[in-house]
């Protein structure tokens, strides 16, 4: 089951709201079954041109979207780059749904504002897990623009530190590597990545070296 992604301090604790596009009805279908056993809410859409009305309604109720590519009216990467445009919707994870693993088809979504892409067909489980990480990076840049400049440093810190959600931290030491301007600070997530490298769960000494790496 997908889990509330945010503690209570952090004010947005709910479960995932995904948007699923997608001109297939039956595979409309298919992934509001996957999502609702999961326990997410999801909203959806048989074009783009009514995915973009949805986010104009409504552009901060979602964390996630699912924009499948080829479907009529609108190719899914141009409802992507419209998207993007709107207010609001700046939280959102979009993700480009497609069967194609070209380098065009990749360099496209990434030119139109999609943040990942999820190749078909995919298994069940692997949808879940990928809407929670996702769902978890939305979570975050909610809260990263609830933070002033100056104290961001110290909250995502306090967070990567001690927050009970493994995941959680595991992101909130990400965006430490990319937001660390000065010397101290990149010691100061180095030694704290260093006592991950003991840590009981493997997925936290694996997110230890690859942060270390990038820090190097």
């Amino acid at each position: 089951m997908a889990d509330c992604t945010m503690n209570q301090d952090s004010g947005i604790e709910y479960a995932p709201q995904i948007l699923i596009v997608d001109d297939d009805a039956n595979i409309l279908k298919m992934m509001e079954m996957i999502c609702a056993r999961a326990g997410m809410g999801c909203q959806l859409a048989l074009t783009g041109a009514e995915a973009l009305k949805l986010v104009n309604a409504v552009p901060d109720v979602f964390d996630v979207v699912l924009m499948d590519t080829m479907m009529p009216g609108m190719h899914g990467c141009e409802a992507t780059a419209r998207m993007r445009q709107i207010p609001g919707s700046e939280y959102l994870v979009i993700v480009i749904c497609t069967v194609s693993a070209s380098a065009d088809e990749l360099t496209r979504a990434i030119e139109s504002g999609a943040d990942d892409v999820l190749y078909k067909p995919f298994m069940p489980r692997e949808l879940i897990e990928r809407l929670d990480t996702w769902t978890q990076t939305s979570r975050m840049r909610r809260l990263w623009l609830t933070i002033p400049d100056q104290d961001r440093f110290d909250h995502f810190y306090t967070r990567a530190a001690a927050d009970q959600d493994i995941r959680a931290r595991v992101m909130a030491a990400e965006w430490l590597v990319t937001i660390a301007q000065t010397r101290e600070e990149r010691q100061q997530i180095r030694d704290l990545l260093q006592t991950w490298l003991n840590d009981l769960d493997e997925g936290m000494v694996q997110a230890a070296k690859r942060l270390l790496r990038q820090l190097e």
